[in-house]
């Protein structure tokens, strides 16, 4: 068996895991979250607007809820991947370093 080296970078690899599924959760929560105030919000925007037609304001805050919360979860989805993926890159390199130092241990004797 190899010893394991290089604790710091399994650490930060864990730690970007982690990040990124918090992101993750956070985002749906968030985007969820944005799209709930502005369906519930959307007949205050037609009284900003001074538009009579409540109905119409309602669902142009909901669209653009909608929207907003799509947008949020798609950004969280993004920074999940490139998050997710520069961790398993540190554990890639760390076992390309394991088995390389393995194999030159196993050719020496």
């Amino acid at each position: 068996m190899v010893e394991k080296k290089f604790r710091v970078l399994r650490f930060v690899g864990s730690l970007a895991k982690i990040v990124a599924w918090i992101a993750l959760v956070g985002g749906a929560i968030g985007g969820v979250v944005v799209l709930i105030a502005a369906i519930a919000g959307g007949s205050s925007y037609s009284n900003y607007y001074g538009s009579s037609n409540a109905l119409g304001g309602a669902l142009a805050g909901g669209v653009a809820g909608a929207l907003s919360g799509l947008g949020i979860f798609l950004g969280s989805l993004v920074t999940f991947v490139a998050l997710y993926g520069a961790g398993e890159m540190i554990f890639l390199q760390l076992a390309i370093e394991e088995n390389t130092r393995a194999v030159a241990t196993a050719m020496k004797d």
